[in-house]
């Protein structure tokens, strides 16, 4: 598939196109918050990937990698087209049965309140959150992606983390 992207296929860079793209764009509406938004970031990164052959490489997963990373930093440009500015802060279970319908529908509950919580985080504290825990990045990669020290992007994650929990307590009174 590579090789006919590189000879500018369009059956081989369709298929590129639906293999990445869904998981880009899940990237992307994550830390942008925003559907359009996001499509827009993950054409511009797969439109550049595809005119530019020394980006493709053969390996699927060093390719998503790569991608994931160009993703990621394309978001970060357009947060800061935002201005959203970084500060600084001081240091501060497995399923083995099916559940059943109830259980589904608690957790979708869950999952719509910890939406709701996220959302009531500062842009700061929730790019360093979704960074650190959803694409598993570590504080040194963080860190240099947002040009931040690691001692803030633990600040960050910290602060990010207590709000969550305020916000989960504030709700059970």
């Amino acid at each position: 598939m590579m090789h006919g992207c590189i000879e500018r296929k369009r059956r081989a860079q369709a298929a590129f196109y639906d293999m990445f793209a869904p998981e880009l764009h899940v990237t992307a509406c994550r830390m942008l918050g925003s559907a359009e938004e996001s499509e827009e970031v993950v054409q511009e990164i797969l439109l550049r990937t595809l005119t530019n052959p020394v980006l493709l490489i053969n390996d699927r997963a060093g390719m998503a990698r790569r991608l994931r990373r160009m993703t990621i930093n394309e978001c970060i440009d357009h947060l800061r087209k935002r201005h959203v500015t970084w500060e600084e802060l001081d240091g501060q279970t497995d399923v083995c049965c099916e559940p059943d319908m109830d259980e589904l529908l608690i957790q979708e509950e869950q999952s719509n309140r910890l939406r709701q919580a996220i959302e009531t985080l500062s842009q700061q504290n929730r790019t360093v959150l979704q960074l650190a825990v959803l694409e598993e990045m570590d504080h040194e990669d963080i860190a240099s992606l947002l040009h931040i020290t690691t001692s803030g992007v633990r600040a960050h994650l910290t602060r990010a983390k207590q709000k969550l929990i305020n916000y989960f307590r504030n709700e059970k009174q």
